[in-house]
C-alpha cells in the first residue's frame, strides 16, 4: 500500500471527519446522536490539532518526541521568537519548552527500534 504525503493524509483525515458528521437520509435517531457527539468531540480535537506545535514537529519536522524539559520553560510553549535563542528548545520560531534529544539519546533509540523490528 502506498504511503500518503502528510498533506494528503491530513486532507483524507479531515474528509473522513466531515463525512462522519454529515447526516444522511437513512440515519436513525441513534446515528443522528452519534454524529452530533462526534461533531462536538471533533471541534475540540480539530482546534487542538491546528494549534499543536508538537504535532507540527512530529509530522513536518520529522522529529522524535522530545522528552527533556528545558528547566526555564518547564515544558511549556513560550511563544515565538524570530531570533535564534540559546535555550536549545526552539523549533523554527516556536519556543517549545522541550530540548532536542542529544545525539546519544538518538543513537540509543535507533538501536532499540532496530531490535524491535
Amino acid at each position: 500500500m502506498p504511503t500518503l504525503k502528510a498533506e494528503e493524509f491530513c486532507k483524507a483525515f479531515y474528509t473522513w471527519a466531515e463525512a462522519c458528521q454529515t447526516e444522511l437520509p437513512g440515519d436513525d435517531e441513534g446515528m443522528k446522536q452519534w454524529r452530533k457527539e462526534f461533531a462536538d468531540h471533533w471541534s475540540f480535537i480539530a482546534l487542538a490539532v491546528h494549534k499543536s506545535c508538537l504535532l507540527n514537529r512530529l509530522i513536518y519536522g520529522r522529529e522524535p518526541l522530545r522528552t527533556e524539559m528545558y528547566p526555564v520553560h518547564k515544558g511549556k510553549w513560550s511563544g515565538c521568537d524570530s531570533e535564534k535563542l540559546d535555550c536549545g528548545c526552539q523549533f523554527e520560531s516556536n519556543v517549545t519548552g522541550w530540548l532536542m534529544p542529544s545525539k546519544k539519546q538518538k543513537r540509543v533509540k535507533q538501536k532499540v527500534s532496530k531490535r524491535t523490528r
